[in-house]
């Protein structure tokens, strides 16, 4: 996913720096009662951008384009076969991550803040529903058809 959010933010999300992302399966959602179109399993991804940009609609498409594109095993075996639903994206408040990254140290008593990584794949139900609720005003809800 690293790739991918390089290569969108480079070439494709003009003038939106990408501060920082985690992504999880619809498997959380599911277990918060967060309304979800599909029965098939997505990935949701958050993102974090520069001056709390947001993405329109042909930007967050561009992400699922990318991914396939450059994750052979994402497209022909799970999107070929119907076996996972397109990625929801989720844009953040400006500030989301670092705030996410104190939630982190202050709950899992870490001894130095150095030593805080945003974990890339959410576990966590209740970190799921902190980024849930520090959605940036987004015009173009969440999921990319």
């Amino acid at each position: 996913m690293n790739k991918v959010l390089a290569i969108c933010s480079e070439q494709y999300w003009t003038a939106r720096r990408l501060i920082d992302f985690t992504c999880c399966s619809s498997i959380i959602a599911d277990l918060t009662n967060e309304k979800t179109e599909t029965l098939l399993p997505f990935y949701i991804i958050f993102l974090e951008l520069e001056d709390g940009g947001i993405l329109t609609e042909k930007e967050k498409e561009k992400l699922e384009i990318v991914l396939c594109e450059e994750s052979p095993m994402y497209v022909k075996r799970l999107r070929n076969l119907r076996n996972i639903h397109k990625m929801t994206v989720h844009v953040v408040k400006q500030g989301t991550f670092e705030k996410f990254g104190k939630r982190i140290f202050n709950s899992r008593k870490l001894v130095s803040r150095d030593r805080i990584k945003i974990p890339r794949i959410l576990k966590n139900v209740d970190d799921f529903g902190f980024l849930m609720k520090n959605l940036a005003n987004d015009p173009n809800p969440n999921t990319v058809n």
